[in-house]
């Protein structure tokens, strides 16, 4: 007994090790790379200059893109030093996968399944270090949204999910959302007033046309095998690229999100009435990645906690084997799988279909 009790603690140095190595990787990748960081620092350094943040940019797609009312959050970062904000960023990465580790453990996930889960995420994770992006942030919020019910809870899951718009899918699957509404949007219409004092004229029609004009400038501007290319593997991407829809066609981006959100939904719905309260939660984020209309690499960091609920699911001995089959392939899809024809299938929000599937299969072997 006290031989197999030392290997275990000393199996739990060795991977909390590894572990610190990682998150001083991470920390590193950002320091020195941030290439999307540095797009949201240049937009800020610009507004406490009185520049219109979403101006910048927009002639390479390079960019500040989210929506007035994540400014507030931004700003600060224009007043430090570039390297400085960026090792800023890098200890907020850090904060939020701990955050969000510790949030599976708190949800039944056991303390196998979340080390082997975030072993395999370690290549996105090290991907959002290298970009500097956002996507970790939004993951900590909607999980941290998730876990009470207080206003401000369901304030932060909102303000993160709505920072890249199409995400905002994953609110079909927040109870919490309609007593708050009001205050959100009261809220919101707050956080906006940097923005519109940014903007010239102060004219709201000429903020929300800056905006919307920032928005739509990836797809207008990026050339086409980067739209539809091998980088961005969301579903509407899937069926456009090999449909042969130009990236100059924005409007097909819309409509593929809109179809293919209300097929999600038909399918994610009934599903995640009969799951655990925080598996469903899961299964929402994760859609909201893979129906992105630009799902790059960093996006799927939200399918994170649906991996972690697919493989938990999966281990009991009962399981059906597709059931594993399943939930194996969709982690391999999501996090590991590179090669260059699984990436031109957008393999990544197919590994985010496999691992619901996985888990609608748990829900119907509990009703049998």
């Amino acid at each position: 007994m006290g031989v197999k009790l030392m290997k275990k603690k000393n199996l739990r140095w060795i991977l909390y090790a590894v572990a610190a190595a990682a998150m001083v990787a991470i920390y590193r990748d950002t320091y020195y790379n941030g290439w999307d960081f540095s797009v949201y620092y240049n937009s800020m350094v610009a507004a406490w200059s009185g520049v219109d943040p979403y101006t910048l940019g927009t002639d390479v797609g390079w960019n500040f893109k989210y929506p007035p009312w994540t400014i507030p959050f931004f700003l600060p970062l224009g007043l430090l030093p570039l390297q400085g904000a960026k090792a800023l960023w890098g200890i907020l990465q850090i904060l939020c996968i701990i955050y969000s580790f510790r949030w599976l453990r708190r949800q039944g996930v056991s303390t196998a399944v979340c080390w082997v889960t975030s072993a395999c995420f370690w290549f996105l994770f090290a991907y959002h270090a290298l970009a500097g992006q956002f996507s970790l942030m939004m993951l900590a919020l909607a999980l941290f949204g998730f876990s009470k019910k207080g206003f401000w809870q369901t304030f932060a899951a909102v303000w993160g999910l709505s920072a890249k718009m199409f995400t905002a899918f994953s609110l079909l699957g927040y109870s919490k959302l309609r007593p708050h509404l009001l205050k959100i949007a009261g809220a919101f219409a707050v956080l906006s007033l940097p923005a519109l004092w940014l903007t010239p004229g102060h004219s709201l029609p000429r903020l929300l046309q800056s905006w919307l004009g920032s928005s739509n400038s990836s797809s207008a501007v990026m050339a086409n095998d980067i739209v539809r290319g091998w980088r961005n593997q969301g579903l509407p991407a899937f069926f456009l690229k090999n449909g042969g829809v130009d990236r100059a066609h924005a409007w097909a981006d819309l409509l593929a999100f809109i179809l293919l959100a209300a097929l999600a939904f038909y399918f994610w719905k009934p599903v995640s009435k009969k799951l655990s309260k925080p598996a469903a939660w899961a299964g929402w984020l994760a859609l909201g990645a893979a129906l992105h209309p630009l799902a790059w690499f960093h996006s799927f960091i939200l399918a994170y906690p649906l991996a972690a609920f697919a493989v938990e699911e999966a281990l009991p001995k009962k399981v059906a084997l597709k059931q594993k089959i399943a939930a194996g392939l969709g982690v391999l899809f999501i996090t590991v799988v590179t090669f260059p024809i699984a990436l031109q299938l957008c393999v990544k929000a197919w590994g985010v279909v496999l691992c619901c599937y996985s888990l609608q299969l748990s829900v119907q072997k509990r009703r049998v």
